[in-house]
């Protein structure tokens, strides 16, 4: 704090001190014309010392630094005339009484009689009156007036603090009106200032603002330009894509693609806030925001936009709950941090089609199962087999020869999907019965099951229904075991022959008193030729006669 300055024995002389804003015209109306004065500080933030002036206005007619510097190749001129000069600057130092103004290559020389203050602080703003001299070679400016103020740190905050307590425009006028300082001095200290000066103006807009997506999209391009904080333009923009989202009949797809193009994170699959980020989140959106760390910002970026698609798909979502497993595909596909959404509209769609068993296709069926199964539900798949077999037995039972066919086929598919050996035991069961009713009434479907039961492992041999591995335990010389094999047996009728081997190419016959031996030649087909041998009484027919032995042609030459 600057100690008050006395001022004696001057001439009679109007004394005149100005300043920026109300404090210099506090100071103006506390001064008179007088032999002896005494002035002090009227201001915490801005210091005014009382100099002889002469009589008329100071600091508005006075020429910058700046535009000083630019006629330099005017000073000579000015110092041989005896110009008259009315200059104002900043404090930068002093040598006793003689003291320099930032940027100005010459000094500055007050009058004996008024010295300046002690204590000066360097960038003090200083108004001067007076006359370049040079003396010995060098150039002098020869103050007969000056005035000293605060610095500009010092008077941007006494003038801030004048404006109305609404009035970015006035705060936005003082910053730009101080920056050609900054930029001209390099004064990193006014520029903070300024810089915090614009940042609060840019929120009182912004508080004007509320509820005006468009304005304050402009207004966030606008704190970007202006380099200030940068946290704050990525935090209006953000209260302008909430502003959006809230607004009646807001567009989703508008939004989303808002946060797309202006936010980073939001396509960061499980990228998580704090649970402190998310609860004030949901409090207050713009307010958490504001108020969290970069991280959480970045999570605050995805945590809305996961916010957004889910509300979207979810209104997708039919009110049965019979589409669950579509929609939760597609959030498990861009959200997957939902899990429990992902899992209420499967449950939602389980519970649809459990209702609806008796009615699935087979398809759906295999679907249900496998939801069961990822739901943890895995008992429970049984039971609903269990219903959609019994559905479709019932479904089919008075079809005749068809449904039978189709009953089998479902028993059959359960059993081998869901390896249900009774149901595929029921299903072979099922397949006999059909082959037994079609046996009466179409050879050819009787033919094709009877197909369809070798495929599955069973044969009809000596009137009977047996399994491969049966078939297999019968000796080689079975007469049906030969016939299904296509080999000819001793044992076997001239109509088993036939029916294995077909006509013979020739028959020959050797006749005696008592019996007949009959040998029916086949043709070889490859290799050798077959030669069966019948035997039979003299009185029997053929058909009565059984085969005694049987060789090949080769052997019998």
């Amino acid at each position: 704090m600057m100690p008050n300055v006395g001022v004696q024995n001057f001439p009679p002389v109007q004394i005149a001190t100005r300043c920026f804003g109300p404090l210099g015209q506090h100071a103006e109306r506390s001064l008179g014309a007088g032999k002896t004065w005494r002035c002090g500080v009227f201001s915490a933030s801005l210091l005014l010392v009382c100099l002889i002036a002469v009589q008329g206005s100071v600091w508005g007619q006075a020429m910058s630094v700046e535009q000083l510097l630019e006629q330099r190749d005017q000073w000579d001129q000015w110092s041989k005339d005896g110009t008259k000069l009315q200059l104002t600057g900043r404090y930068q130092g002093r040598a006793a009484q003689i003291f320099q103004l930032s940027r100005i290559p010459f000094s500055f020389e007050p009058p004996r009689n008024s010295p300046l203050p002690d204590r000066m602080r360097e960038g003090q703003r200083i108004e001067v009156s007076g006359r370049l001299s040079t003396r010995s070679g060098r150039m002098t400016f020869d103050i007969n007036r000056l005035s000293v103020g605060g610095t500009d740190v010092d008077i941007i905050k006494e003038r801030q603090q004048s404006l109305a307590a609404d009035d970015y425009q006035g705060m936005f006028a003082l910053a730009d009106e101080f920056q050609a300082f900054a930029n001209f001095y390099s004064d990193n200290s006014l520029r903070l200032e300024i810089v915090a000066l614009r940042e609060a103006a840019i929120q009182k807009q912004r508080r004007q603002l509320k509820g005006q997506p468009v304005e304050l999209w402009q207004l966030a391009d606008k704190a970007a330009s202006l380099n200030l904080n940068n946290r704050l333009p990525p935090a209006i923009r953000f209260e302008a894509i909430i502003t959006e989202w809230k607004q009646p009949g807001a567009n989703a797809d508008k939004v989303l693609k808002q946060i797309e193009q202006h936010t980073a994170g939001w396509d960061t699959k499980n990228l998580m806030a704090s649970e402190k980020a998310v609860s004030d989140f949901q409090a207050g959106p713009i307010d958490a925001y504001n108020n969290a760390s970069d991280a959480d910002r970045l999570a605050l970026h995805r945590y809305l936009y996961r916010v957004i698609v889910l509300q979207s798909l979810q209104r997708q979502l039919n009110a049965s709950g019979s589409n669950g497993v579509e929609i939760a595909a597609m959030v498990r596909e861009r959200l997957p941090e939902e899990t429990d959404a992902i899992r209420m509209m499967e449950q939602r769609d389980l519970e649809y089609r459990i209702g609806r068993v008796q009615t699935l296709s087979r398809t759906e069926l295999e679907q249900l199962s496998d939801l069961l199964v990822a739901a943890s539900r895995p008992d429970d798949v049984s039971s609903v087999v269990d219903s959609w077999i019994a559905a479709q037995q019932a479904r089919y039972a008075a079809s005749g020869l068809a449904g039978q066919l189709r009953t089998a086929d479902e028993f059959l598919f359960v059993g081998t999907r869901w390896k249900r050996l009774e149901y595929t035991q029921k299903g072979v069961e099922l397949l006999k019965q059909a082959w037994a009713i079609a046996r009466q009434e179409s050879a050819s479907d009787a033919e094709g099951i009877a197909e369809r039961l070798k495929t599955l492992g069973w044969e009809r041999l000596k009137d009977q229904w047996m399994t491969s591995s049966q078939i297999q335990s019968l000796p080689r010389d079975d007469v049906q075991l030969a016939m299904r094999e296509g080999r000819v047996v001793k044992g076997m009728t001239a109509e088993h022959v036939v029916g294995t081997l077909g006509q013979p190419a020739r028959i020959s016959r050797i006749i005696s008193a008592r019996i007949i031996r009959e040998l029916w030649i086949y043709e070889a087909q490859g290799t050798s030729g077959v030669i069966v041998q019948f035997q039979r009484n003299r009185r029997d027919a053929i058909k009565d006669a059984r085969v005694t032995e049987v060789s090949s042609t080769s052997s019998a030459r």
